[in-house]
């Protein structure tokens, strides 16, 4: 498991692929497809969770719990943008969610 370190707090994460589709039709095409990577932060005091859809520059992020992280929001979103090429970001939470 990868490791990277925010303000002074060690964050473990890992990087899983996700695929989301309906039931294939007579010809073999989906009503819907999604695919991606699903990527956990976790710390010992709070996880963010993201999923980053292929094809697309848009990440989506959560965490808990809810409080404010300040400069390890833009460190995150960086190595995001940086690894993974994430130039959006989204969230029901506006800290998180800002570009």
């Amino acid at each position: 498991m990868k490791s990277i370190t925010l303000n002074g707090e060690l964050y473990y994460f890992e990087v899983t692929h996700f695929e989301d589709k309906s039931e294939q039709d007579e010809e073999g095409s989906y009503e819907y497809y999604y695919s991606g990577k699903d990527i956990s932060f976790d710390s010992k005091t709070m996880s963010i969770n993201g999923r980053i859809y292929d094809e697309k520059e848009i990440g989506h992020l959560s965490k808990r719990p809810n409080f404010a992280l300040g400069e390890d929001v833009k460190i995150l979103k960086a190595y995001l943008h940086k690894e993974y090429g994430v130039k959006r970001f989204k969230s029901s939470n506006e800290e998180l969610s800002s570009t």
